[in-house]
């Protein structure tokens, strides 16, 4: 992720999507959706980031990405400690 800039991160993450799309890549589909939903914390109301990161899980799971699927529960843990 492009620390401290959002928004370019989200823009180089759905560039990302796109290609994987296209391609039919589904890792890199997970890689670019954590990504993405990473960076929509400062971007977004909270409860539509939370449903991005648990999609992306999602999608980590799918493709047995263990660590990927780690590092969205991670996101999410910190966007709802963020909260308390």
């Amino acid at each position: 992720m492009l620390a401290r800039r959002s928004a370019a991160a989200v823009d180089w993450a759905d560039r990302a999507l796109a290609d994987a799309r296209r391609n039919g890549d589904q890792w890199l589909e997970a890689q670019a959706s954590v990504e993405r939903s990473s960076a929509l914390e400062h971007l977004v109301p909270r409860d539509e980031s939370e449903r991005a990161l648990l999609h992306a899980r999602e999608l980590a799971r799918q493709v047995g990405d263990s660590v990927l699927e780690c590092r969205a529960l991670l996101e999410l843990y910190r966007d709802l400690r963020v909260e308390h």
